[in-house]
This record gives C-alpha cells, sequence and structure tokens, in this order.
C-alpha cells in the first residue's frame, strides 16, 4: 500500500539541472582550471582555497542523506532527546580545535595515516588505513543508499536506478575535479539542501498546523518528555550515552579524520583552520536541531495514523519523503527541489569520501612503496582511484539494503570502527610511552569488543526498548477501509545476551575506551620487555596539551626531548642542503 507519485516536467528539470552543474564544477577544474596537476592542487587545492566554501563544505560533507532522512523518523519514533548528541560539541570540540588540529596543520600531511607512521610505524598505518577505507566506505555507502530509497519512495524509480545516478555524478566530478571541484560542489550543495529544509518548515505551517499546535501533539505523545540520565546502557537515549558517543562522534569527525584533515589543510594558516572548525560545529548543530524540528512536525501530520504500522510505508526512513509527498507535491516544483535536496546531501558525502580515499591510497600506500613515481603521474592515478572506489561502493549498498533502520544500522555497523579508529590517534597524541606494538594490541582488541556488540546485534535484532506509543487508532477514518494493520512478528529478548541489547550510542565509545586502556599498559609492559621499542618520541607528533603537561610537571625530561628534536631537525636540513648542493654540482656539470 506504499504511496508513489510521479515526478512532473519541472521536478525532473530541476534535478537535471543541478546534476549538470555539479558535473560542469568538475569539467572546469579539470580542463579550464589549474587541471589538478599534482597531488597538492588535487588534495589540497594549493592551500589556497576560499574561507567560505571550507566551511560549508565541512557541514555539507557530515550532513548526508543518512541525517535527512533518518534523524526526522528517530524523533517520530524516539522523541526528541536525539537532539542532545550536540552535547559533544562542548567538550569534543575545544579539544579536537586546540589538541588535535595544530599538530597535523603544522606536519601538513596530505593523508592522516601519515602520522600514523612517523608516530609509529609503516605496519601500523596500512592496518588503520584498511580500517578507515573500510570506514569511509560504509559510510559513503549507507549515505548513498539513503537518497535511492527517498527517490524509489516519491518517484517510482526502482532503488538500483537512483543508486547508479547519484554514485556515477559523484565520482565523475570528484575523480576529475579534485579537492576544489569537491569543496564548491559542497558549497551548492549546501545552499540547495537548506533551501529545501526551509521550504519544508514553511509550507508545514498550512499542511500540519502552528508551531503551538505542533508542541502540543508532541507533548501529547511524549515526544519532549525529559531526557533520561540513568546509566543502563541498554536504554537507547540517556544523558550519559549521548555524552559519551557524541564526544567520540566530534573528535573523530573534526580531529582525526581525512576529510576534515584535507578541508583545513587548504587553509593558509592554523588560526583560519581553527576559525573554520568552530563555525562548521555551530553550524553542524543548527541543523540538527532543523531535522530534529521536522520530526517533531511529522508527528504532529501522523500523530493518529502511523504510516509503517498502516503499512503506507516500508521502512521508517521513508516517512520524511512520504510527509513531503503528502503535502508538496501541488506545489509545481516542490518534489524536484525535495528530491534534488536529498540528492545533494549524498553526493556531498560520496564526494568528499572519495577524494579522502584516493589520497589515503596514493600517500599511504602507492608513494611509499614507488619511489619513482612522479608528482604528476601520481594526480593522475589518483582520479583512476577515485573512480573504482565509487564502484566498490555500489557492491557495498546490495548488504546494506538489508539492514534496517538507516540511523541504528549505520551506527553499529562503523561504531566500533570508529572508537579504535580514534583510540589509536589518542594514543599517539596523548600518551609519550605509547609504542607501536601495544598500540596495535589496544586497535585490535577495541575492534574486537566494537565488532561484537555491532554483529551481535545486526544478527538477533532485539526489540527496541524505548519506542514511544506510535497509534492507529484513526487510520480507518483517515484510509478508509482500504488498509491492513503492520503484521508485528512476537520478538522475544530473553534469550538474548545483555550485550547484544546496548544501546548504539555506546559502542563507539566502549571500542575506544578498550583501545586506550590496553593500548596504554601493554606499552608500559612491553617497553619493560622489549627495550628497543623504548624510544624518545618526536615532540612534534605530540599535542599541545601533553606540552604544557610535560613542562609542569616534567621539566628535565621535556627539555632533554626538545633538545633531541633540534638536533634531529639540524642533521636533516644538513642532509638536505647536501642533496641540493650535489644536485646543483649536477646541473652545473650538464650545462658545461
Amino acid at each position: 500500500m506504499a504511496n508513489v507519485m510521479v515526478l512532473q516536467a519541472l521536478d525532473y528539470l530541476i534535478v537535471a539541472v543541478v546534476a549538470l552543474v555539479f558535473v560542469g564544477i568538475g569539467f572546469y577544474f579539470a580542463c579550464l582550471g589549474k587541471k589538478q596537476r599534482t597531488t597538492r592542487e588535487y588534495f589540497l587545492g594549493d592551500r589556497n582555497v576560499n574561507v567560505i566554501p571550507i566551511v560549508m563544505s565541512i557541514m555539507a560533507s557530515f550532513i548526508s542523506s543518512n541525517a535527512m532522512l533518518g534523524i526526522p523518523a528517530e524523533v517520530y519514533y524516539f522523541g526528541f532527546n536525539y537532539f542532545w548528541i550536540t552535547l559533544g560539541a562542548f567538550i569534543g570540540g575545544p579539544i579536537a580545535i586546540y589538541g588535535f588540529m595544530p599538530v597535523f596543520h603544522k606536519l601538513a600531511f596530505t593523508s592522516i595515516f601519515q602520522y600514523i607512521e612517523c608516530r609509529f610505524n609503516k605496519n601500523l598505518s596500512v592496518c588503520i588505513g584498511m580500517v578507515d577505507v573500510f570506514n569511509l566506505l560504509v559510510f559513503a555507502s549507507f549515505s548513498t543508499y539513503t537518497p535511492a530509497l527517498a527517490l524509489s519512495q516519491v518517484t517510482g524509480l526502482t532503488i538500483w536506478t537512483a543508486v547508479l545516478s547519484t554514485t556515477v555524478i559523484g565520482t565523475i566530478y570528484t575523480s576529475i575535479g579534485g579537492i576544489k571541484a569537491v569543496v564548491l560542489t559542497d558549497a551548492l550543495q549546501l545552499l540547495i539542501f537548506i533551501g529545501a529544509l526551509m521550504a519544508v518548515i514553511i509550507n508545514s505551517g498550512t499542511s500540519v498546523g502552528s508551531f503551538s499546535y505542533v508542541f502540543s501533539k508532541n507533548i501529547e505523545g511524549h515526544r519532549l518528555d525529559m531526557l533520561s540520565f540513568s546509566a543502563d546502557p541498554r536504554i537507547r537515549y540517556t544523558f550519559w550515552g549521548f555524552m559519551a558517543y557524541s564526544v567520540v562522534d566530534v573528535l573523530t569527525l573534526y580531529g582525526v579524520n581525512q576529510i576534515t584533515l584535507q578541508r583545513y589543510l587548504c587553509c593558509r594558516n592554523k588560526k583560519t583552520a581553527q576559525r573554520i572548525i568552530w563555525i562548521s560545529l555551530i553550524g553542524h548543530g543548527i541543523i540538527i536541531a532543523v531535522f530534529c524540528f521536522i520530526g517533531l512536525i511529522l508527528y504532529a501530520m501522523y500523530w493518529n495514523c502511523d504510516p509503517l504500522a498502516s503499512q503506507q510505508i516500508q521502512k521508517p526512513d521513508q516517512l520524511f519523503p512520504l510527509f513531503v509527498m503528502q503535502t508538496m507535491s501541488s506545489i509545481p516544483g516542490m518534489l524536484g527541489l525535495f528530491v534534488s535536496a536529498v540528492f545533494c546531501a549524498a553526493l556531498s558525502t560520496i564526494s568528499s569520501v572519495l577524494n579522502s580515499l584516493a589520497a589515503i591510497t596514493i600517500e599511504g600506500l602507492l608513494k611509499p612503496r614507488c619511489k619513482s613515481l612522479s608528482d604528476n603521474k601520481a594526480a593522475l592515478i589518483s582520479k583512476f582511484i577515485a573512480a573504482a572506489y565509487g564502484i566498490i561502493c555500489l557492491l557495498m549498498i546490495a548488504v546494506i539494503m538489508n539492514l534496517g533502520n538507516v540511523i541504528q544500522a549505520g551506527r553499529y555497523v562503523i561504531g566500533g570502527t570508529i572508537g579504535a579508529y580514534l583510540g589509536l590517534f589518542v594514543l599517539g597524541l596523548m600518551n609519550p610511552w605509547a609504542n607501536s606494538k601495544g598500540s596495535f594490541l589496544g586497535m585490535v582488541c577495541g575492534l574486537a569488543m566494537g565488532w561484537w556488540i555491532s554483529i551481535g546485534n545486526q544478527i538477533h535484532k532485539p526489540p527496541p526498548n524505548s519506542l514511544l506509543p506510535i497509534p492507529t487508532l484513526n487510520c480507518t477514518d483517515i484510509l478508509g477501509d482500504d488498509w491492513t494493520p503492520q503484521s508485528k512478528p512476537h520478538q522475544s529478548a530473553m534469550d538474548i545476551l545483555e550485550i547484544y541489547k546496548i544501546s548504539y550510542l555506546w559502542v563507539s565509545s566502549i571500542a575506544f575506551t578498550v583501545t586506550v586502556i590496553i593500548g596504554s599498559v601493554s606499552s608500559l609492559l612491553i617497553a619493560r620487555i622489549d627495550k628497543d621499542s623504548n624510544k624518545n618520541v618526536d615532540m612534534k607528533l605530540l599535542s599541545p596539551f601533553v606540552h604544557s603537561v610535560m613542562k609542569k610537571c616534567f621539566p628535565n625530561k621535556y627539555k632533554e626531548l626538545v633538545l633531541q628534536c633540534k638536533e634531529e631537525i639540524g642533521v636533516e636540513l644538513t642532509n638536505k642542503t647536501e642533496k641540493l648542493k650535489k644536485t646543483q654540482k649536477s646541473i652545473e656539470l650538464v650545462a658545461d
């Protein structure tokens, strides 16, 4: 009994124009711009990109179609408390901006895993690089599948038609246009995206009711109840769960993420990069608040007849597209604008991910093994690598289509990976005694714990314990007699291990904690057994926070390490000077 509304000619024209503009931007930077001849131009925009597009690009990259379709559905079924996922910005934000970012900006590595190679070793860099490749591919695949779901609901197109069109367009302009094309298209996509959301909210005043009506209905339906302060990790939404998850999430996205790294390395200096991240964090919080408010509007619309229970839709993530279809289809071009907005949310994510994956592969895997590879050839190969990752995303979508709710499934699948990933960088940046063997052991244990919970949850699928009432009492009055209540199979949580019932909010923080604790303890133990692993760390690779603590608490050791670092820099400069002199002599000999 799914509702399908066919797009009109104007709607198709809007979507087509948007797609052509994005592809055209890619061809512009490939053919008429600087043509992305070097990896510095292709991945970092020659470190000379305007501030405003970078801010908009960071926001667009992380405001994915997953969030656009998933968050309103979460609020509809579980309440407005999802908004408190923004809590982590107050703790994780300053740590990422002042504790992590200055290190990476000073080192100016194209790939963030070059840091892991310098801090630990090449093998660990390759391992965590492969983990992040998996993480980014899953993220991009989820972000591509969700707009396909929306397009199939609204237009009647098959999901795979929508998936192919999204992936192909994103792959084309990313692979040929480089980071400048990605940043500019992200900025345009964010504007279209915001315009569509504002149109939905404004139109809801006539199609649903006033803001006071929306809030009163949500209060009646317990969507605006107080947030629980329970420490039980099985409860879907609690203050402690949101705090734990959001701090890890913010630190990962804004502190040690390849996508963000490339954006702030496009800035001319560190202060500009810090200002960009602050603005992005605030903007991200505002967008999440808008998503949550749309969730309240959805409940005010369907409070007396749940579309999922009455089988008007097949999955919760189709709720927002259904609302737009039923309330805005009579307005010329509105469906086209909505489809374009979802399309833009997906493209901004997949383009950023493909460009970052190409940077990781080139800088972390190919260049270290192919010393003779010129920068021009590396830039050309990067374009083919970005295209190849686009194809891999298509293969992963086939698996994702069977995972159910987009937000929950996505958090569970990548939660353990994110926690272990962040844990390794925290060991490197914040723990001076962490060594490669101990950190590797910590990362493996963190991944094992996170994946154990995630895979167990997806296999057993315990019933949600925080689902709010979703009535269908008036469905007959609204839909007539032609509707059938959704049959719900009996689910018993008695035989499911308690660890599989843990809310997705806790998975990443559990994996992070395991990684840091085991990595720190095992590093100390290994240093006592294996004297070769007990080496002084390069001070450039430690967070400014560690510098401040060591200055006050261990001044003598700190001076020793700083002096050692200066001596190593002096030796390095001497070697570079000698190489330059030899090169100049050989040039003079050839000239003679």
